[in-house]
Parts: structure tokens; sequence; C-alpha cells
């Protein structure tokens, strides 16, 4: 399984908004989509910014909820259970890091046959505009949370807001 945060991190260390701060959603893509299955932590897919006793029953309150976590957890759930690339153990597909023009950025694509799912990641506060600096993702991909298509190969990059995301699906 993979996580950043726990009932033990939540408890000792605090919140994921305590430690990741601003990274909480690209770390949140990054879960999804790197390796294995994803565990989400108690109210984690609601936003929820609370350090728990993890020897209580502590219930979710589901009001209110931030409704940017809710679809981005119901989007990334969607994605892991329909692409071959994202499967988990024997099944996974390749792991493929890209080199970008920026330093806090981290690209990567799972593969498996033909289905790709490339992942970029912009863990700093500013926005940027990425290029691929080395190998360039061949083919056309679906912008999987926006619904457009980009084709990487003219070497415009992509633009990610602060702290932003992007998963494209070919």
């Amino acid at each position: 399984m993979v996580f950043f945060t726990n009932h033990d991190l939540n408890a000792f260390e605090g919140t994921e908004f305590d430690r990741l701060g601003n990274n909480v959603l690209p770390f949140t893509v990054f879960i999804f989509t790197i390796y294995d299955m994803p565990l989400i932590y108690n109210g984690q897919e609601i936003g929820l910014n609370k350090v728990m006793n993890f020897a209580e029953n502590v219930k979710v309150d589901w009001n209110p909820t931030n409704n940017l976590y809710v679809n981005l957890y119901k989007k990334l759930t969607q994605l892991k259970r329909s692409q071959l690339a994202l499967e988990d153990g024997t099944n996974r597909g390749a792991l493929k890091i890209y080199k970008t023009s920026q330093d806090k950025v981290f690209a990567y694509s799972r593969v498996r046959g033909t289905n790709e799912v490339l992942v970029i990641l912009n863990f700093s506060n500013i926005p940027v505009r990425v290029r691929f600096t080395d190998q360039i993702p061949a083919g056309k991909f679906k912008d999987y949370l926006k619904n457009t298509y980009m084709d990487f190969s003219n070497g415009e990059g992509v633009s990610l807001l602060q702290n932003g995301y992007a998963v494209y699906v070919k």
C-alpha cells in the first residue's frame, strides 16, 4: 500500500496538511498512480484536517465536505480501476520517469501494453511551464481531469498551477 498519512502519522506527527502543506493534492495524485494500492485514511477523501487519537473511534463527519477532495478522490479511484497500467502487484505497469525543465516537478508514467498513464506533479508554490528535457512522451494523450487532448511532441510543454497536477491517459 502507498500512503502519506495513517493513524500513527496523524496522531504523532500531525495531519497531512501540517506535514505536506500545499502539496497534499499532488501527493494524493501520486499515491493513486505510482504503484500498488493507495491507503485512504479516515476522512482523507473529504479533506479532513484533524489530528485524531488512534485509540479512539473517530467517525467521519460528512458535513461539510471539501468538494475538491471528494471529486478528486472519485476521479482517481475511477482512473485506478479503469487503466491497465495502474494495476497492482505483478500486473502493474512499468514505471518511466521523465526529466523536466523544472526541478520541483516530478513527471512519470506507468505503461502496460498500449496503455500509458502520464502524471505531472508540481511541488512548488509557484505556477510553472513544464517542458520535457530528455525523452518526450509519444503520441496523443487525453487530459483525464479536464477531458481535453495533448500532444507533447511539439515541445511546448504544459502549464501547471502552484502545487498543481495533471494526469494524461493514452
